[in-house]
């Protein structure tokens, strides 16, 4: 008996073994994150619904119900909701610009990498008194400055029989490869015109995210390809989706043993197999909390009071090679940098983290990352939810808490 399920087994389709085992695994809920509260909360959000039907449409406009759903159940009302497909061009443009920008940089590190091999320089050698990554962007640089100094005024690309070096660029092999290295990054250029023509016609680019002060055309993109916003019901369902939650253990979401799950997977035998998995992904974590806070960050400072007095009466000239010499030195010109910073600050006074070993300063600082990075996502929450003509729901801190709602300090372009 055992042996003829076994067979018949064998026979399913792949979509019909990852879907027995997780209703197997999930108790056969098609449901991935509805709680009796938050069905009741849809039905008393929608008072006009008369049948099961409108309430399963509710559901998956409300993010609680997978695609799998709507396959099995095949209802052409239930497809229409089904994410737009104006969220899957913008996701192949995107992914298009990460693929050449890695080619790009691969390029970039192997040019430095064969500059350094004929300077002595071992692969995987420490270089004394540098940092590896500022001198390998240095080092790029001047291979460039050398590329537009050997081709400056030619028509063609010169051919081996007339190619002349100079200090950096001292063979035809590695001229080549600063070419390769040039076109990838035209093509990188090029792609990224076409991504900002693009984003204009998403009403969440115009309304909020092109107003933010250090995400810019990339980041923007990012955020549209990689988020499904009718999927995150609450700020807490979007926080949960990039790894920001809170683990049962208290602690941040992270990569510790105590924060894996086990999800289903087919083997190439065709079974039906757990494996330990993370509950996000790092990758888009690691885009909001280190590229984006770091992109505000990079935005620059505000000039002090001081400052300001002391660039009184310079102009031209004098203006310039005063600001090249002084930093400014005033508040993060960006909302959500100042966010970070005005938390770091906190932290330091902190029983538990403001001590000052190397370990708690490290910590402070990726908390307060990660404090910034979920402000913004709920200012992000209360932009997006209404352009789509989804509820917008408080943060369960004002709705079962009773605290006040913290101030976005960006106003929406619809009121909610």
């Amino acid at each position: 008996m055992a042996q003829l399920e076994k067979e018949q087994k064998k026979h399913l389709s792949l979509k019909a073994k990852v879907a027995t085992a997780k209703n197997d695994i999930r108790g056969g809920s098609l449901l991935h994150a509805a709680t009796e509260a938050q069905i009741e909360a849809v039905i008393a959000d929608n008072p006009d619904m008369d049948s099961e039907e409108d309430l399963q449409c509710a559901l998956l406009r409300e993010g609680l119900v997978t695609q799998k759903m709507i396959n099995a159940l095949d209802r052409p009302s239930l497809a229409r909701l089904a994410p737009p497909l104006a969220q899957g061009w913008i996701r192949a443009l995107y992914r298009g610009f990460k693929d050449l920008q890695g080619f790009r940089i691969s390029c970039g590190l192997r040019i430095v990498a064969g500059i350094k091999s004929c300077m002595g320089i071992r692969p995987g050698e420490q270089e004394p008194g540098d940092d590896m990554s500022t001198a390998d962007i240095k080092l790029l640089d001047k291979v460039r400055m050398s590329y537009d100094r050997i081709t400056d005024g030619l028509t063609r690309f010169p051919t081996a029989e007339r190619f002349k070096g100079d200090e950096i660029i001292s063979t035809y092999a590695m001229l080549v490869l600063a070419q390769q290295y040039e076109i990838f990054l035209k093509a990188e250029e090029d792609n990224k015109a076409l991504l900002e023509k693009i984003l204009v016609t998403y009403p969440l680019y115009t309304e909020f995210l092109r107003g933010v002060l250090g995400c810019g055309p990339i980041l923007s993109a990012f955020f549209l390809s990689e988020i499904d916003i009718r999927k995150a019901m609450y700020v807490s369902s979007l926080w949960q989706f990039l790894g920001l939650g809170v683990g049962s253990d208290g602690k941040g979401m992270s990569m510790r043993k105590e924060h894996q799950i086990m999800v289903p997977y087919v083997d190439k035998e065709g079974e039906i197999k757990e494996k330990v998995s993370l509950t996000h992904d790092p990758y888009r974590k690691s885009m909001v909390v280190e590229v984006f806070i770091n992109s505000c960050m990079k935005a620059g400072r505000e000039w002090t009071a001081e400052q300001l007095t002391d660039m009184e009466g310079l102009s031209g000239v004098k203006l310039k090679g005063w600001k090249k010499k002084n930093k400014a030195a005033g508040p993060f010109k960006a909302k959500y940098a100042q966010v970070y910073e005005g938390h770091k600050i906190r932290l330091q006074g902190h029983a538990k983290y403001g001590t000052a070993t190397e370990t708690r300063v490290m910590h402070r600082e990726r908390m307060a990352k990660r404090y910034a990075a979920k402000i913004f996502l709920a200012d992000l929450y209360e932009a997006w939810r209404p352009l789509e003509g989804l509820t917008v729901h408080d943060p369960y801190q004002t709705a079962k808490l009773r605290h006040a709602k913290h101030n976005s300090g960006y106003a929406t372009a619809i009121a909610v």
